[in-house]
């Protein structure tokens, strides 16, 4: 009876193992395929960041760009002013320069009328 007892014994262990096993196999099946997916995802959430990051340097660089245009822009009017400044300046200076120099060749002209009597 005791040897019955333990072949039922053994008999109904190998069982609840076989039955245990196939579980175990199918869990593990199981984990696979959700660990499959969860790398998948994973991986779309890693390729979406790293776009993301592109695009936001991009978006970075442009408004950079932007501002740095909208600087030499100013710039260029003030140059362009201190320009339009030196010319009439420049202009200024050559009429005083030919009515300076249309006075000394009035002067002269005038000391040589005179001086021709003699």
């Amino acid at each position: 009876m005791k040897k019955r007892k333990i072949y039922y014994l053994t008999f109904l262990i190998l069982v609840l193992v076989l039955l245990f096993s196939c579980a175990t196999q199918q869990d593990l099946s199981q984990q696979q395929l959700e660990l499959k997916s969860l790398q998948a995802r994973m991986n779309r959430l890693e390729r979406e960041v790293n776009k993301l990051k592109q695009e936001s340097k991009s978006k970075v660089s442009e408004a950079t760009i932007l501002a740095e245009i909208d600087n030499l822009k100013t710039e260029i009017k003030m140059l362009s002013n201190s320009v339009d400044e030196y010319k009439d300046l420049i202009t200024r200076q050559n009429r005083e320069w030919e009515d300076f120099r249309s006075n000394i060749e009035q002067r002269i002209s005038n000391l040589e009328a005179k001086k021709v009597p003699q």
